[in-house]
């Protein structure tokens, strides 16, 4: 299932993430990104790999995904959240060109 631009939920993340700000639940249980990884940020600091770019300028909330599963032997509901991604949230520099991420027009590819 898809966001929908209506939903409250995507509004409120979508939000917080323009505003360079995560929300504490995410940094807390972990931020699925579009390439499977899951990280995991402070919330007492705003750039965990002081690049120059809060940590919620490095994700996007473009094309957010949400995930229901229910787990069939617990019978409890599972919901992820899975985002993209402009720079990894824990290497300042993350295409390793030297350039910090903050400074980098291109965050993801060697210049």
């Amino acid at each position: 299932m898809r966001f929908n631009q209506s939903d409250e939920f995507f509004k409120l993340v979508d939000k917080r993430i323009r505003c360079s700000r995560l929300l504490d639940e995410f940094e807390v249980s972990g931020l699925v990104l579009s390439n499977v990884n899951i990280i995991y940020t402070d919330t007492k600091i705003s750039d965990c790999d002081n690049d120059g770019l809060l940590d919620g300028e490095e994700i996007t909330s473009a094309n957010a995904k949400i995930t229901i599963k229910e787990d069939l032997l617990t019978q409890e509901t599972i919901t992820c959240v899975t985002f993209g991604y402009y720079a990894n949230l824990h290497n300042e520099d993350s295409d390793g060109d030297g350039l910090l991420d903050g400074n980098d027009p291109y965050k993801l590819k060697e210049n």
